[in-house]
């Protein structure tokens, strides 16, 4: 079984300039999901999907391929799951299964990552989803798995929707709680890593 992490990263960050590759405590940000995909040893390859020179450089510093979108598939209104099924539609068709990963996840637990995996791929559910739990369900922003032909638009049924009644939602602790889109969300982050940081040390 084919298991490949695809790591959306587009250059035009509005909110957040240069989001993906700005320093995150002294490393690109993006630099964090790429090694821990590479540290969770589930996948056979790592891929960065960008329209950006400078974030395919950094990728491949990390040691990550690199697919190149296309202009269109980089606008600010294309979702990651459009940006998955343009990639699988360009990328090895034996893919079975596929994980987006989110280019701003440092707070990212491997274990986490693990158990979405599991769920998909032992449990045979459609898909798993990162949420946190508080103040209510909502999006973690860190990752989700699939089977991969569920990225694929059907003339029939269209792209399986990624909530659904079969689809095991991974809940993320609240010190790794922190989508980050806005400049007080990276600050919140960067408190957050060095406290999870010193209780390991």
């Amino acid at each position: 079984m084919s298991v490949v992490c695809l790591i959306p990263a587009r250059g035009g960050s509005q909110r957040i300039p240069d989001k993906n590759i700005r320093p995150f405590l002294g490393k690109p940000i993006i630099s964090y999901s790429i090694e821990n995909a590479f540290e969770s040893k589930l996948f056979d390859d790592v891929v960065v999907s960008t329209d950006s020179n400078k974030i395919a450089e950094v990728a491949k510093e990390y040691g990550a391929s690199v697919f190149r979108r296309s202009r269109e598939m980089s606008d600010n209104n294309v979702g990651t799951q459009e940006v998955a099924e343009d990639f699988l539609h360009f990328a090895n068709p034996n893919i079975d299964v596929l994980c987006v990963l989110y280019a701003t996840a440092p707070l990212l637990s491997i274990e986490d990552l693990t158990l979405a995996h599991e769920m998909v791929v032992n449990c045979n559910r459609d898909y798993s989803f990162a949420v946190g739990l508080r103040p209510a369900l909502h999006d973690a922003g860190q990752f989700y798995f699939g089977w991969a032909d569920n990225f694929i638009t059907t003339e029939t049924f269209g792209v399986l929707p990624l909530i659904g009644t079969n689809t095991a939602m991974i809940p993320i602790a609240d010190n790794r709680d922190c989508d980050i889109n806005v400049e007080a969300d990276w600050e919140l982050a960067e408190e957050m890593f060095k406290q999870l940081r010193s209780r390991n040390e």
